[in-house]
């Protein structure tokens, strides 16, 4: 975690930024981990809800 927060500090001296925590979506999908399986699972049901309704498909 010490080179996490190193990272941040460096990134911090040319950026704006703010920590938010863990993140939970990236590029509109969920983001899930399962720390004690050591997994991370990413979801896509909001995009193909969405686009599926547009072309009139049931999900």
């Amino acid at each position: 975690m010490d080179k996490i927060k190193e990272l941040k500090e460096q990134l911090s001296m040319s950026f704006a930024m703010k920590d938010m925590g863990p993140a939970k979506q990236i590029l509109g999908m969920r983001i899930v981990r399962d720390r004690g399986e050591k997994l991370i699972h990413l979801s896509q049901e909001k995009y193909i809800k969405t686009h599926s309704e547009e072309v009139s498909l049931d999900t």
